[in-house]
């Protein structure tokens, strides 16, 4: 009897040796990267470890195109080059989930434009998007789904851009967080970058002169505009300053109840005034503010 639990003993150790075998892909469940080998990263709840990646290698960061090189107001196709480390699989031919495989799906101002199933990824893949030839900042990104639908969650298998379509006025944009990030519903501090073209930025001053073209933004959480600039109180109530561009500005937003929101960057004068922009030269007639608002989630 105890030699045939012995064999027993033996035989079960055996297995678990094999199971939890440090070189296997995919064998260890994982919350978080630290619950994985050395080497592993936690990829939808599983260590591997080739950490598939995607990018977007043009447009450039913050490339700008003239609006005058389309109608403006219409649709203008922009080239876009996409490339990454996974394979591309049809979906249709093969919807099982096959780690390092799926297709990539490409999101522009929002809107998710196409889906790429096939062609030669590691070397980069040309396409055109169509986008508004409307003046401000536009956004494209490219997610990796695996053939079951489901999004690989590492950070590597999503890449976004931000371009401009650039008229020569001033223009801001909230480039961080991107437009639909999620947060949970207790206050926060997220880091929130502005960026913004043909406009100077400067310190703020309460008493300071203010010099055309020059200044700062604030940021705001979910206000509407241009009403909120209407409004003193809505006016006077914003998160943070940002001084300078693509720079992380921490700011916290407040506990919330599950819903859609938004953040907003505007222009203002060194002085703190709301920058208005006087876009037909006459005098007599009030310029037009500078505005980028972004949606979030807030949800549990």
């Amino acid at each position: 009897m105890r030699v045939a639990c012995a064999w027993v003993l033996v035989l079960l150790a055996g297995c678990f040796t094999a199971d939890l075998d440090p070189e296997q892909t995919g064998a260890f469940a994982c919350e978080a990267a630290t619950d994985c080998p050395e080497g592993r990263q936690c990829v939808n709840e599983r260590c591997e470890a080739e950490v598939l990646a995607v990018e977007v290698r043009n447009p450039e960061d913050e490339q700008r195109f003239d609006i005058a090189g389309a109608t403006e107001g219409e649709l203008r196709p922009i080239p876009v080059t996409i490339a990454g480390t996974l394979e591309l699989v049809d979906p249709a031919t093969n919807d099982e989930h096959v780690y390092g495989e799926g297709h990539i799906v490409v999101i522009v101002d929002g809107t998710e434009a196409m889906t790429i199933t096939d062609g030669p990824f590691t070397a980069g893949i040309g396409i055109e998007v169509q986008v508004a030839n409307e003046a401000g900042p536009h956004r494209v990104a490219i997610v990796a789904r695996r053939n079951d639908g489901i999004p690989y969650d590492n950070p590597q298998a999503t890449f976004t851009r931000l371009f401009w379509i650039d008229d020569g006025t001033p223009l801001v944009a909230v480039k961080a967080p991107w437009p639909n990030a999620s947060f949970g519903l207790e206050s926060e501090t997220v880091q929130v970058q502005i960026s913004a073209i043909n406009y100077t930025f400067a310190p703020p001053q309460p008493e300071g002169t203010n010099i055309p073209g020059t200044g700062h933004a604030h940021i705001y959480y979910d206000a509407s505009f241009p009403a909120c600039l209407d409004d003193p109180l809505c006016d006077a109530n914003y998160l943070s300053v940002a001084q300078v561009i693509k720079v992380d500005v921490p700011t916290t937003i407040p506990t919330s109840a599950e819903k859609a929101s938004n953040l907003s960057a505007v222009l203002r004068n060194i002085d703190h005034s709301v920058f208005l922009f006087d876009d037909d030269g006459d005098p007599g007639t009030p310029g037009v503010p500078v505005i980028d608002t972004i949606p979030i989630v807030r949800q549990d």
